[in-house]
């Protein structure tokens, strides 16, 4: 769906801003002061990944394994000394 292979999402959505639905997702969400933090720093290490730009049609089953592995080697964003565990990856 999220690659428009069935015709499920209009161009106009495939163009749209994948980087403001994910904040509006994570504010949604956030109902509590820990899942506010998770799901900010989630959004934020996303961010740096994709450089501050994604829409909905850049989004695809690669993206996301690349961001996976971004997770498993990219520092804590509390201290640049650590790198995130492999679970909270």
């Amino acid at each position: 769906i999220q690659e428009g292979n069935f015709g499920f999402l209009s161009k106009t959505q495939r163009k749209a801003d994948f980087l403001e639905y994910f904040r509006k997702v994570a504010d949604k969400r956030s109902t509590s002061k820990s899942a506010k933090q998770t799901w900010d720093n989630a959004y934020l290490h996303f961010v740096d990944f994709c450089g501050g730009s994604c829409t909905f049609e850049q989004l695809s089953k690669e993206l996301v394994e690349n961001f996976k592995e971004y997770l498993l080697r990219c520092h804590s964003r509390r201290s640049k000394l650590r790198t995130l565990k492999q679970n909270t990856a």
